[in-house]
């Protein structure tokens, strides 16, 4: 009956009885299948495109967002029961209720990286400014990332993130994105994000890009 919010799942398993949680975004994925071999086993995974190669795709189902669900050893959701998502109350100033989550956010990802350095992908936009202005509070060093279509003559985003990192002091990393890029890595883009929708695949794209691009510049911190 506790209201839940956060990035979380879990697997536990009692007797032939398996207890699964899920968070209430459904960022972290569970899914589970019957195998095809002859014992048929109920095999678990967070990447539905492992569970083809060795399940029945008729059988492979998803742990529902937001839920607690036990299931069986044949794969049968046997009981549910929802989370109490978080209600905020309306009318209220969340500004501080905003900045105190960001900064325990931000000092779990120092402690759990062992690293004082600190990426952020920045748009331009409002909602990774106040990232970026925050992360300056926690980390000694904030680089700041932006992906833009070279393509496309008119980059504003590009303009408005150098002008913010510039302001804030902040080395600013613009990465060039071409179309032969994305129709390149496609299929393992669509791997990933494990999804089909266009607006989904389109960020995929651009972080997945982004991912490669600082990894080959070697400043990615393992966590």
């Amino acid at each position: 009956k506790k209201n839940f919010l956060g990035i979380f799942s879990e697997i536990k398993k009692k007797k032939n009885i398996y207890k699964c949680y899920r968070d209430p975004l459904g960022i972290k994925k569970i899914f589970y299948g019957i195998s095809k071999s002859k014992k048929k086993k109920l095999i678990f995974s967070n990447n539905f495109l492992k569970l083809v190669k060795s399940c029945k795709k008729n059988t492979i189902k998803s742990v529902k967002p937001g839920t607690y669900q036990e299931i069986d050893g044949q794969g049968n959701s046997i009981k549910t029961i929802n989370f109490n998502k978080e209600q905020l109350p309306k009318f209220q100033n969340l500004s501080p209720k905003i900045k105190k989550r960001l900064l325990e956010f931000l000092k779990y990802v120092k402690k759990v990286s062992k690293s004082n350095t600190c990426i952020v992908c920045l748009s331009g936009g409002l909602d990774s400014t106040i990232i970026a202005y925050y992360s300056k509070r926690i980390f000694k060093k904030v680089i700041t990332v932006t992906a833009y279509c070279a393509e496309n003559k008119k980059n504003f985003e590009v303009k408005a993130a150098q002008k913010i990192s510039n302001y804030l002091k902040l080395n600013n990393i613009q990465i060039p994105i071409y179309k032969k890029n994305i129709k390149d890595n496609l299929i393992k883009i669509l791997e990933a994000c494990q999804d089909w929708r266009d607006y989904n695949v389109h960020c995929s794209a651009l972080n997945f890009i982004i991912g490669k691009n600082l990894a080959s510049k070697k400043l990615f911190f393992p966590l």
